[in-house]
């Protein structure tokens, strides 16, 4: 198994990198599952990973996730963490010897306390099982006080994590998008990439907005 990390600013391609992923999986008979964090609402207690155990209890009914995932009133009154941990645990193990498994954290910046120090700790058993974790996140919304921030390199180090850190597009890649898109003229391709790149500077998605 293996733990992938996937950061840079918004619209900069993390979403399509790793649904592009997910498809390639899909098409290799993985089960992918995936939980997202919220922006405009509160990311309750193991948010992305009570998704995951729904979806995964919805695609199988045989599944035994911890009751205390799929019911936020049973969250209230779960057992200790390390108890739920450790059903958590269990539960991602169990699915992954049915099928090699994909576990995409969408927004991690936005991830609960909780979810982290599971990440953490599941992280330790990816080397024994098939299974890969997929985190997408904004680096420029980390301030060193972030949790997310100090915990990537601690991923790095015991998890044995991979660090992709996307980046703006060159002038290079702007021209290929710029050729399979039109039929420009040099001078007018040459135009058309010094305007976009000083509007988008380089950003997939807000260049595709603007073209």
């Amino acid at each position: 198994g293996s733990l992938v990390l996937v950061g840079g600013q918004a619209g900069i391609g993390k979403t399509t990198l790793v649904r592009d992923m997910a498809r390639r999986a899909a098409r290799r008979e993985m089960l992918v599952l995936t939980g997202y964090c919220y922006d405009l609402t509160v990311t309750p207690p193991y948010g992305p990973w009570a998704q995951i155990a729904r979806l995964a209890v919805e695609i199988d009914e045989l599944l035994s996730p911890p009751v205390a995932l799929l019911d936020e009133d049973a969250l209230k009154h779960a057992p200790g963490q390390e108890v739920l941990f450790g059903e958590l645990a269990t539960f991602l193990a169990d699915i992954a010897a049915r099928q090699p498994l994909v576990l995409v954290l969408e927004d991690l910046h936005w991830s609960d306390h909780e979810s982290l120090l599971f990440l953490r700790r599941f992280g330790h058993r990816l080397v024994t099982l098939p299974v890969l974790i997929v985190v997408t996140y904004r680096d420029d919304e980390l301030t060193r006080d972030h949790e997310l921030y100090g915990l990537l390199p601690v991923l790095v180090r015991e998890a044995g994590a991979h660090r992709i850190n996307l980046k703006p597009l060159t002038d290079l890649s702007i021209r290929s998008l710029l050729a399979s898109r039109y039929g420009l003229s040099l001078s007018d391709e040459v135009r058309l990439v010094d305007y976009v790149r000083d509007w988008a500077g380089g950003n997939p998605f807000f260049l595709g907005e603007i073209l």
